[in-house]
């Protein structure tokens, strides 16, 4: 299925299998047997039914936190149906669904169980992990319309991964993502996110809300969301010659906090340019040129305050 901005990934359900000991699935299945797919469209839950020689259409019902509702069944082509039941408020967690079907006065039961999130887009809402650690708080308007959202994970590097679908819906706000961390972690904690999509790609810095919680606000896009740590200062490098004093800062992790550069000479502050092309920092040439200083101090710190200081003898 090519999934357009309207239709989360289809999800592809086991058929009924035949009874006896050849049961091999869909393809041996009795007359009657029945096959579904699954896929969520903004705020509708879609199955769509296979089945032969059914006595009426199948009965879909769906049941989250207690309530339960009917879905309503329409037969598209002979032996092709389509249950579609729109989410309500407070829809959030583990769900089931029973299709029922008749055939030849014998009724058999189907059952899928799924995990979503309804996040509205009067009062959004809230997308969680089962295990508590990975969360999204939705405003009211941080989505253009309801719809079902669900996490997946994955473990990559070490690390887990947490995923938030639907990745190819736009977003009108910047949800809240949490992660609870041990209280000893927070200060050095971030969360890293980007877009599946190489060219959505983007790396940003969440501030510790509180001890045990690190929390970050994203927009434009759901996608990937990783915790992870930074402990240490930005490297710096550099070194003067013929054309003056010039100095690079990295920090792989969580980034360099460009407004925390301080470069000195003694107690007084000396005015430094950037060079995109060859991205580093340097002296500007008539600064360069007055300069009297034979060490320049060169500070700096990443995005968690991590900082770092270093002395070059420039003469």
């Amino acid at each position: 299925m090519n999934c357009g901005p309207h239709a989360a990934p289809e999800v592809v359900l086991p058929a009924l299998p035949k009874r006896g000991k050849n049961a091999r699935g869909a393809k041996d299945a009795v007359p009657g047997a029945l096959s579904a797919t699954r896929e969520f469209r903004f705020d509708e839950i879609v199955y769509t039914i296979r089945a032969r020689a059914l006595s009426k259409p199948p009965a879909v019902e769906v049941t989250q936190g207690g309530t339960t509702r009917s879905a309503t069944v329409v037969e598209e082509t002979p032996g092709r149906y389509r249950a579609v039941l729109r989410a309500w408020e407070g829809f959030a967690g583990t769900a089931q669904t029973i299709i029922t079907s008749e055939t030849a006065g014998k009724s058999e039961q189907w059952r899928d169980t799924f995990d979503a999130f309804l996040i509205s887009a009067g009062k959004g809402g809230t997308l969680r992990s089962g295990n508590g650690e990975f969360s999204m708080r939705f405003a009211p308007g941080d989505v253009y319309r309801s719809m079902l959202c669900w996490v997946t994970s994955q473990s990559r590097d070490g690390r887990t991964v947490w995923h938030a679908w639907p990745d190819d819906v736009p977003l009108a706000g910047k949800p809240v993502v949490s992660f609870t961390v041990p209280s000893e972690n927070t200060r050095a904690s971030f969360i890293k996110a980007f877009h599946p999509f190489v060219f959505l790609r983007y790396n940003r810095v969440a501030s510790p809300s509180a001890q045990g919680m690190v929390e970050g606000a994203f927009g434009r896009l759901l996608g990937e969301y990783v915790l992870r740590e930074d402990r240490s200062g930005p490297v710096i490098d550099g070194g003067s010659g013929k054309g003056g004093f010039r100095f690079r800062i990295v920090d792989s992790l969580s980034g360099v906090a460009p407004l925390s550069i301080v470069v000195k000479a003694g107690d007084a502050i000396v005015p430094v340019e950037f060079s995109e092309g060859q991205k580093s920092y340097f002296v500007p040439p008539d600064v360069w040129k007055t300069l009297r200083a034979s060490v320049l101090s060169v500070r700096a710190e990443d995005m968690l305050g991590n900082a770092t200081t270093k002395e070059f003898r420039i003469r």
